[in-house]
């Protein structure tokens, strides 16, 4: 939380210099939103789909659309105010940036292929429930 302020994007809108969504709803910020955004306001997603800034909404508001650098742009409203979109809507630190490095791209795939292969492997023992996924030495720091 570092300090900033969480509150309803009802609440947040009209106050907001930068919005960032992460929930995996849909139309997280919506056009109600859009109507009380303050101009300048910056809009960025990075939940698990593409669908949390309601893009219709704003393109339908918007007079002009405009990419005014790599990744950003930016939506002039009817009324003067212009808002700025960072990576398309999509989930900004895959679209408007370098994506995640190989090496944490590997480590998560390895992860997900060991874990498939113990559960295999274990499947016959293994009770309905929530496993944690550790490496060895974790289970030996833990003991």
């Amino acid at each position: 939380m570092d300090g900033f302020q969480v509150m309803p994007m009802a609440e947040a809108a009209p106050i907001a210099d930068f919005i960032v969504t992460l929930t995996g709803d849909l139309n997280v910020v919506d056009r109600p939103h859009l109507e009380w955004m303050k101009d300048g306001a910056m809009m960025a997603n990075s939940g698990h789909f593409d669908a949390e800034i309601n893009l219709k909404a704003l393109t339908a508001m918007s007079e002009g659309r405009r990419r005014i650098r790599d990744h950003v742009e930016e939506f002039r409203l009817g009324d003067g105010r212009k808002l700025f979109l960072l990576g398309e809507g999509r989930l900004v630190n895959l679209a408007a940036a370098e994506g995640h490095p190989a090496a944490v791209m590997d480590m998560s795939f390895a992860n997900q292929a060991l874990g498939a292969e113990w559960i295999a492997t274990n499947h016959h023992k293994l009770e309905k429930q929530v496993y944690e996924l550790r490496t060895r030495s974790t289970r030996r720091s833990r003991r």
